[in-house]
């Protein structure tokens, strides 16, 4: 199926299943064996090894396997932002044992190429976001610029000389939304995940790139990367020492990335609801793991994630056109 440009309102479907969990006993005789989980689960995870994605969705799948005795089995599925591993949900069966784990790339990808192997909405239930956080430009020690406003004049007075790394949608966003509003120039430099990026930034292949913090950060205080800023509102509270980008003279450079956890469009909402709240006690569980990465817990409720997703959509719709991204 092609993605729609349209940006459609949470279904009915998605709105009602805050009374799933009422309900959960009712459930199609498929699922009536004993309570979901009643055998193991597959993480199909968006992106790679030491990605955020793969950091956060170990972390669910470990508290999954220690509440209900179930294994979790987590698998890399990586390619094409996100669009191989959604594209294995879509058709996969509809009962709860595979569970996607993502970025925002799900909701930017309908901006980013013409054609989708699914629809975004139609084709996944949305169970709740995991965590967010902003990100960090990071670059080689010996990079000549030190910080945002030295990039800036780096770029004007060598235009075309820099590239950037990106391996997910935060991280290539954010350097085109720099560009415009700074009206320089960067080289864009794609990888299948974010740490072959930074791999390669490290190896000074690329000069510079927008990472999430537990790939980004963890190099910077190891001192195989230096941060010339972040994209938050606030200093990171882990990192204080690294000024905002906004406070280096580019407003409105803030940009926020999340992870979150979706199933097959026609799983039955009892067994979202558990997944829900299997999801919403492992972030509560363990805040400082997500203040740890200069990021925070981010549950929410069926609706309020069906609700996120159709403001995402239409958010990073307005971005990648803003930024002057093309779909490809």
């Amino acid at each position: 199926m092609n993605s729609s440009t349209q940006l459609p309102s949470p279904t009915r479907r998605q709105l009602i299943a805050a009374g799933a969990l009422a309900t959960s006993s009712i459930l199609p005789a498929a699922a009536q064996e004993g309570p979901y989980p009643n055998k193991p689960l597959k993480f199909a995870v968006a992106f790679g090894a030491g990605s955020a994605a793969d950091v956060v969705a170990r972390f669910v799948a470990n508290y999954i396997t220690k509440t209900t005795g179930q294994p979790v089995v987590v698998e890399n599925k990586v390619g094409v932002n996100g669009v191989l591993a959604a594209q294995f949900l879509a058709l996969s069966p509809p009962d709860g044992y595979t569970v996607l784990i993502t970025t925002q790339a799900q909701v930017t990808n309908p901006s980013f190429y013409k054609k989708l192997p699914f629809d975004t909405v139609a084709d996944f239930l949305p169970v709740s976001t995991i965590g967010r956080g902003a990100l960090v430009i990071v670059s080689p020690p010996d990079f000549p610029a030190n910080n945002v406003r030295e990039l800036i004049a780096l770029l004007r007075q060598n235009p075309g000389k820099t590239s950037y790394g990106y391996g997910n949608a935060s991280s290539r966003v954010g350097p085109e939304l720099f560009k415009m509003q700074t009206k320089t120039f960067m080289l864009p430099i794609p990888y299948r995940s974010m740490p072959q990026a930074i791999t390669d930034l490290i190896g000074r292949q690329v000069q510079v790139a927008w990472a999430d913090p537990v790939t980004g950060l963890g190099q910077v205080k190891a001192g195989k990367l230096k941060a010339l800023g972040v994209t938050s509102s606030r200093r990171f509270p882990t990192a204080p020492e690294i000024p905002t980008v906004i406070e280096q003279g580019v407003p409105g450079h803030e940009i926020y990335a999340w992870t979150g956890a979706y199933l097959p469009a026609k799983t039955p909402l009892p067994i979202a609801a558990r997944l829900n709240e299997l999801v919403q006690a492992a972030i509560k569980s363990d805040p400082g793991f997500f203040e740890k990465f200069s990021g925070e817990g981010f549950p929410q409720s069926l609706p309020e994630m069906a609700k996120f997703q159709t403001a995402e959509l239409t958010q990073w719709a307005r971005v990648a056109k803003n930024a002057g991204i093309e779909a490809e």
